[in-house]
């Protein structure tokens, strides 16, 4: 299967986890910059599918390109406001770390041979189109999602350092300009727990009532109700 190395390592962390949308599922393989947009547009709007032939080719037809005419930046920008409702707008080679700190989507036009090794699955040398996601601080890595690898493959993690050569000039590349933020879980109050009282044992020493002694205070009631309560006159 045509993947990366990931010496670097695989793609994580980031909302939504996405994945390689792959433009193999036909030939000759042209829809780099389409399936790179399409990508970039599931990081901004929910409910997109994972296959080429839907939106990336709905972002072609919408372009206004023919199937096997390769792609520019404004058209893939058009493509995907017409078909799927999505804003991307041009963006600099200098502005493109910040973007990508702030969780946005870069679809940026690269020159394959200068890719860095570990990115490549080809020797040739060609324009080529790659979807750009997360960043990861601790070592200034950028998560690289190309096309050419397989369908529903994890992104790689590449140092900005090595993968900055291979950008196009300025006006070649589109971040989106929304972001899909992941859910609030809703917050579950805790059932309070339920409290038994221990059972209360009588005195050791308690003596029950006999029965004559009950006898006895139920007559003291009695005589004590009399002297209250006259008898009534006849």
């Amino acid at each position: 299967m045509p993947l990366p190395d990931y010496n670097k390592g695989k793609v994580s962390g980031t909302y939504p986890e996405l994945t390689v949308v792959s433009e193999r599922g036909e030939t000759p393989m042209v829809c780099c910059g389409y399936c790179s947009a399409h990508m970039a547009c599931r990081t901004a709007k929910a409910g997109l599918s994972k296959s080429m032939k839907n939106e990336a080719h709905m972002i072609r037809a919408q372009g206004g390109r023919a199937h096997n005419a390769g792609s520019k930046a404004s058209e893939l920008r058009e493509g995907a406001k017409n078909a799927l409702g999505i804003t991307l707008k041009s963006v600099a080679r200098a502005d493109m770390t910040a973007r990508l700190r702030a969780g946005f989507a870069i679809v940026a036009a690269v020159q394959y041979a200068k890719l860095p090794g570990p990115l490549k699955v080809q020797t040739n040398d060609f324009g080529h189109s790659v979807c750009l996601f997360g960043w990861r601080e601790s070592d200034d890595c950028v998560g690289v999602f190309d096309p050419l690898w397989t369908q529903g493959a994890a992104g790689a993690w590449s140092p900005w350092s090595n993968f900055n050569d291979a950008l196009w000039p300025d006006g070649s590349h589109s971040s989106t300009t929304v972001r899909l933020v992941a859910p609030t879980p809703p917050v579950v109050e805790p059932t309070p727990p339920i409290v038994i009282p221990p059972e209360v044992e009588p005195p050791a020493d308690l003596t029950p009532y006999s029965e004559a002694d009950l006898l006895k205070a139920k007559q003291d009631v009695w005589d004590a109700m009399i002297g209250v309560f006259p008898p009534r006159p006849e």
